[in-house]
This record gives structure tokens, C-alpha cells and sequence, in this order.
């Protein structure tokens, strides 16, 4: 299912902050998931190649935020690192339903289970309103 979070506000409320709390939260979900998962496809012996490719996808989703930040911010009177820009993240997902091995006589909890059910494996993210007078300098005054 298509999930979406909203982060809105008024300017200098932690909106740029509050989305980076989320991604960190979604990468720590993933680490555990990456790791569940490299250690049944070791055990199914399946190679890592996969494994090692979905983790560098989460940690370039992460890097991301720094990059857009260092172009698109700057010092204003409110706020010494305020964006200048809005941007539309969109997080990409598969949908792997757990292995037959691991789903009746294991006791994990549902929500384990759905967790399971979805490795972030992309991203694309939309910039837009970008105050490209401010990037390239102060305005006078």
C-alpha cells in the first residue's frame, strides 16, 4: 500500500529536522531488516551481492539530505541553515513476502512481519521553489 507523511509548518519549526528523524528512522528499520536478511539468504545460500547493494541504496538515501542541503540553504536572520527549497521525497519499497521457512513456527510479532514485507530499494526526490538568488549570494542589505 501507498503510505505518505506529510511535514508542514511554519517557517524555522523543524520541518527539514523532522524529516531527517524519519529517514534515520527508516534506514535503522532497514539495517535490521538488511541484516535479517543477509543472514537467511547466507543460510539459504544465496550470495550477498543483493544484500550489499540494498544497504548502499539506504545509505545513499541518507547522503542525499546533506548534498541537497549544502546547495539549497542558507543563513537567514531566523535561522542559521533554513532551506530555500521544497522538496517531494519519494521512498521506493519491494515487496518480498517473508520465506515459507520462517512463517509459522516462527513467534514474531505481526508488525515483524510486515517489516519483512518491504526493503527500501530506491528513491527520487523532486526539488522545487529553489530561491536561486539566495544560493549565489546575500541580497543586498
Amino acid at each position: 500500500k501507498n503510505q505518505s507523511i506529510l511535514v508542514s509548518g511554519e517557517s524555522g519549526a523543524g520541518k527539514t529536522e523532522t524529516v531527517k528523524i524519519c529517514l534515520d528512522h527508516i534506514a535503522t528499520i532497514q539495517g535490521g531488516l538488511l541484516l535479517k536478511k543477509k543472514k537467511q539468504d547466507k543460510a539459504a545460500g544465496i550470495k550477498q551481492k543483493q544484500t550489499a547493494a540494498m544497504s548502499d541504496i539506504v545509505q545513499r538515501v541518507l547522503d542525499s539530505n546533506p548534498l541537497l542541503e549544502a546547495f539549497g540553504n542558507a543563513k537567514t536572520v531566523r535561522n542559521d541553515n533554513s532551506s530555500r527549497f521544497g522538496k517531494f521525497v519519494q521512498l521506493q519499497f519491494m515487496d518480498s513476502k517473508p520465506s515459507s521457512n520462517s512463517s509459522s513456527n516462527n513467534k514474531s510479532s505481526s508488525s515483524s512481519r510486515a517489516y519483512q514485507s518491504c526493503l527500501l530499494v530506491g528513491s527520487h526526490i523532486d526539488v522545487y521553489l529553489l530561491e536561486k538568488s539566495r544560493v549565489v549570494g546575500h541580497a543586498p542589505g
